[in-house]
């Protein structure tokens, strides 16, 4: 195995967009992120890209102002960051007056980050309204993150709650019936720390991703896809024998998790938490995947179906959630999780093999059935009021009334929603790909329709209705919901983007969904009016005019991979990765095309290298240049 010595001596200039305020620029390729506001704490995130891959620490600083031109600051401090950071910065900034927008700012090695906005949480009595965009699900390959863009246009929201699926680990897809190409770094799965991190920063190096984390904090839980398909505690769907221990991939994925994300850290790297809004609503996050979860079950009519030591939450979490739902003193209980909590019933859907079909949904809760037979069980004994579930995961929006036996009459009245013990809204996927995406349309509109209607007729033959509980559906569509709370009623908003599949500001209001308090009972309802608008942070992110490297040189095994980043698209030709020797020669030539906004990957295999110093460059400015070495 031939090492690799990487050496960066140069980052290149960045040609902007004319705009008062600071555009985005090296170091902070990234942009800004704030997460996890308390009543008188935030965090804010930023990261540093070292002009020499050699320079072990990165010395800063922070500022954090309650005006946007950063004129009146009100706390300031020191920060160092290195490669054990993978030169991310995160500061827990204390003693900030609750409900409150705040703007702050990174300065280090001579340069500035852009400004960002944050939000505290409320106290008591400090706010009678909240809302929050709820989404999960935004798969790089799948699409453009075009809500990102309408939700950061937002000036009305507390924060953003993010469910899940805020990366995806898998290889770049070689399907040739592909909807649209954008190219993923590395090419391969991630499976080691620096793949989760090359991932990761490729990821936030969309112009949209960065512009949702400069204008909301964020409050976030992963879901598999942080770690691998389908995962558990014990091993993933999508981790073989021959890609390592998991123990250690979890591990590795679980510390790229809480260096990239404005996350509070954590001494055992636990995501489930509480965060209090006042008087209106607590939030208390959940770990369904890592933390204690076991294998789900391969077929839901063996007896091996109940058994009750199969867990996803697992006893220690169990009870933390049945605590704090219990001592909560807020009006409404918001329980953020990653998979569909209520039973969904889809053996219906199909007449030749109906136990084939309903073993498809074992990694939702319908594969834990004991586990959650107890929570509904508490939830029913304590008589607890005003209980919602968010979920994300299943790339569909949902809205459902919780119920032990949605099946039967005596004991949930569909009409009335008697028998209900929670509600349930499922956000659908930002980017990722939807029902219509793997069947006919006409079989998935169909199927949308007949999941919780009496509809019979081909293909399905089913004339009863088989979710009554569940009071909306669709199928196909990418978006986000708006949660807006009152102490009067809880509503969900949908809403969907015309398109992932290229870059527009294009959405609509599709439905929405509310129940009034001490009721679990759902009703459609218009469109909420938006909040009073808060000066955003500076929208001006018009960044990478021109082709640019942006994110150093990577070695996987024998491979080189480099990161080419532009807004402007162009014709196959008009610019090119050049590979040089020490002494100038040209080795090889890599041609470059954008279609529109992307991240261009550009690797290759150095086994055929011999030893010695190389250089790339882009051939619109050949003195930039990356350069590295290579030695036994």
């Amino acid at each position: 195995m031939k090492y690799l010595f990487l050496l960066l001596v140069a980052i290149p200039n960045f040609i902007f967009a004319q705009s008062a305020i600071n555009n985005l620029k090296a170091p902070f390729y990234h942009g800004v992120a704030s997460g996890d506001p308390l009543i008188d704490a935030v965090i804010i995130w930023t990261r540093v890209a070292p002009i020499n891959i050699n320079k072990s620490t990165i010395n800063g600083t922070w500022k954090i102002a309650n005006n946007v031109n950063m004129k009146n600051v009100i706390q300031s401090g020191d920060f160092v960051t290195d490669n054990t950071k993978d030169y991310t910065v995160k500061i827990d900034v204390q003693n900030l007056q609750s409900n409150t927008y705040y703007y702050y700012q990174f300065e280090a090695l001579g340069k500035k980050s852009i400004i960002g906005r944050t939000k505290t949480a409320p106290k008591t009595n400090d706010s009678e309204r909240l809302r929050f965009a709820v989404i999960s699900c935004n798969n790089f390959q799948h699409g453009y993150f075009n809500a990102f863009r309408m939700i950061s246009n937002r000036h009305d929201l507390d924060a953003v709650i993010h469910l899940g699926d805020y990366i995806y680990e898998n290889r770049e897809s070689n399907q040739k019936n592909k909807r649209i190409k954008r190219d993923i770094s590395p090419t391969t799965e991630i499976i080691d720390l620096k793949d989760y991190r090359m991932r990761y920063a490729q990821y936030r190096l969309d112009e949209d991703f960065i512009k949702i984390h400069q204008q909301h904090p964020f409050i976030c839980i992963w879901d598999d896809h942080e770690t691998a398909n389908d995962s558990y505690k014990d091993g993933a769907q999508n981790h073989q024998p021959h890609e390592g221990d998991w123990e250690t991939r979890k591990a590795v994925a679980k510390r790229a998790y809480f260096e990239w994300l404005p996350i509070r850290n954590h001494p055992q790297q636990k995501i489930n938490r509480i965060l209090q809004y006042g008087e209106l609503a607590d939030l208390i996050m959940l770990d369904t995947r890592l933390e204690a979860r076991d294998k789900k079950p391969n077929d839901m009519y063996a007896p091996s179906y109940m058994d009750s030591s199969r867990v996803m939450l697992g006893e220690s979490q169990r009870k933390w959630l049945l605590d704090a739902l219990d001592n909560s003193e807020a009006k409404w209980k918001i329980i953020g999780q990653q998979v569909i909590f209520s039973e969904l019933n889809v053996g219906w859907a199909n007449p030749f093999d109906r136990l084939k079909t309903e073993n498809y949904l074992l990694d939702i809760w319908d594969g834990y059935p004991v586990e959650r037979l107890k929570i509904i069980a508490h939830l029913e004994k304590k008589q607890l009021e005003n209980i919602v579930f968010l979920t994300g995961d299943f790339h569909t929006s949902f809205a459902f009334e919780v119920t032990k036996k949605p099946l039967n009459s005596t004991v949930y009245n569909q009409e009335t929603g008697k028998g209900a013990v929670a509600i349930e809204f499922v956000t659908p996927s930002i980017s990722s790909s939807n029902f219509d995406e793997v069947m006919p349309n006409y079989l998935s509109r169909r199927f949308e329709k007949c999941l919780h209607k009496s509809c019979g007729g081909f293909p399905f033959f089913y004339n009863k209705n088989p979710n009554p509980h569940m009071k909306y559906a669709d199928l196909d569509r990418n978006g986000y919901l708006i949660l807006d709370i009152t102490a009067e009623q809880i509503q969900a908003n949908f809403y969907y983007v015309k398109t992932v599949l290229k870059l527009s500001d294009k959405e609509y209001f599709g439905t929405a969904l509310a129940t009034k308090s001490g009721k679990y009972h759902l009703e459609f309802k218009p469109e909420n009016t938006s909040k009073t608008n808060i000066i955003p942070a500076p929208l001006n992110i018009n960044n990478f005019e021109m082709p640019q490297i942006i994110s150093g040189i990577h070695q996987k095994s024998d491979n080189i991979y480099c990161q080419i980043y532009t807004k402007k698209s162009n014709k196959e030709g008009d610019f090119c990765l050049i590979l040089n020797d020490e002494n100038g020669k040209q080795l090889r030539i890599f041609p470059c095309q954008f279609k529109d906004r992307t991240v261009y990957t550009v690797h290759f295999s150095t086994a055929e290298l011999p030893k010695g110093k190389y250089s790339l460059s882009l051939n619109l400015n050949k003195n930039e240049r990356f350069y590295f070495e290579i030695s036994d």
